[in-house]
């Protein structure tokens, strides 16, 4: 029996790059059962995108508009609550997945019932989706850190059962991503794919920042003079 997937994707003025991002949706070779957006008071065309996309969308696509803009954190534990799904993935609005994302990964979770936050490699391009030949977890290793220590949330997906613990999200100086991450690693349920399978663009105006999300290749030096 196949798992049922939800995406859980935050939006917030992405017309830039959001359609090349749910064009992957469409390409996956084992497409979402839904598409949960929440969009954090966009001021251009991002509505307008997602309501195009919903009318030609072979899955559900359920859309919320948040009346007051709630930061990209409270934003996610909106769109978490909102998912039905048994395997909800996090999504950013730039990226773009390839096609065997969704496929590889519940297969992994349904062939390991010990497995309940499931984490997968990325490749580093720039805005125009050039690669920079840099991987997230290849970042990791040469700061000196475990490629296993990887917690981007738009390579994450986890287990609706988690959804008790994860929410609400708590007021701390780190992100959604990490907060799912410190639970997983606590309970011993976390696993890392070796695996890129998704584009992570760097465009400048990513949420996310620091040397070893960085497009140019990291170091400890870097590392060292970012927490200085």
């Amino acid at each position: 029996m196949s798992l049922h997937i939800s995406i859980a994707m935050a939006t917030y003025n992405g017309e830039k790059y959001l359609q090349e991002q749910l064009d992957s949706f469409l390409s996956q070779t084992r497409q979402p059962d839904e598409l949960v957006v929440c969009d954090d008071c966009s001021a251009d065309a991002t509505i307008e995108i997602l309501e195009n996309f919903q009318q030609q969308a072979p899955f559900l696509v359920r859309i919320y508009r948040n009346k007051t803009n709630l930061g990209y954190i409270k934003n996610f534990e909106k769109i978490i609550s909102l998912c039905e799904g048994e395997i909800i993935f996090l999504s950013d609005q730039d990226d773009v997945w390839f096609t065997n994302k969704i496929e590889h990964i519940a297969q992994k979770l349904k062939e390991n019932a010990d497995i309940w936050v499931i984490v997968n490699d990325a490749m580093i391009t720039d805005a125009d989706l050039n690669s920079t030949e840099l991987t997230a977890a290849g970042q990791l290793f040469s700061v000196g850190l475990q490629a296993e220590q990887l917690n981007n949330g738009c390579c994450m997906a986890f287990r609706s059962e988690l959804k008790h613990l994860v929410l609400p999200i708590p007021f701390l100086l780190y992100g959604h991503d990490q907060w799912i991450y410190i639970l997983a690693n606590t309970l011993n349920c976390r696993y890392f794919v070796p695996i890129v399978l998704q584009l992570y663009r760097r465009h400048g105006s990513n949420t996310a920042q620091g040397v070893v999300l960085s497009s140019s290749p990291s170091s400890r030096w870097a590392l060292f003079r970012e927490k200085s």
